[in-house]
């Protein structure tokens, strides 16, 4: 975790640096207070991005910075054959069409862009590359409601045995 910190707020945020940081019990911790009607999830969208290009496409309105989003299972209340913090196998469709859920997180991208976009001295070190210096890439969060029927897979990260290794 990389703990940001602004001279122009009154608090810090912790950034994960590594996608293990984001555990089920986080996950867990943070939809506690969301209670889902039947058959219905709640996916935690993993973003990962470089800061300079979170800072960077702020600025230039670019929207393509991100490198990639990976949906996990937050909370859920129905039958699933899956645990929190497992990674869910959605069609896009399903998840621009899902109910996006506001002030789960700080994690969310706009949140942290406009966190550190506020502070000219923080923008500046994440630009110089100053801060965030051992990380190339953090972490971020936004949720979404889905129907249970939306998931197509869920997907366990174990080790397995893969025939076309040598």
């Amino acid at each position: 975790m990389y703990q940001l910190k602004s001279e122009k707020a009154n608090y810090g945020i912790n950034i994960p640096t590594n996608a293990n940081e984001i555990t089920a019990d986080i996950l867990k911790t943070l939809t506690e207070n969301i209670q889902l009607s039947k058959n219905y999830a709640i996916l935690a969208l993993r973003y990962k991005v470089k800061p300079f290009d979170l800072i960077m496409g702020a600025k230039s309105q670019k929207s393509n910075v991100l490198v990639s989003v990976v949906p996990l299972l937050a909370k859920v209340n129905g039958e699933i054959n899956g645990n929190i913090g497992d990674r869910v196998s959605i069609t896009s469709t399903d998840l621009q069409m899902a109910l996006h859920i506001s002030s789960v997180s700080i994690l969310s991208p706009d949140t942290v862009k406009n966190y550190i976009i506020a502070d000219d001295a923080l923008n500046k070190s994440v630009i110089n590359k100053t801060a965030f210096a051992d990380a190339e890439f953090i972490y971020l969060l936004e949720f979404k409601i889905v129907s249970l029927n939306a998931i197509k897979a869920i997907i366990v990260d174990k080790v397995k045995d893969d025939p076309f290794v040598v």
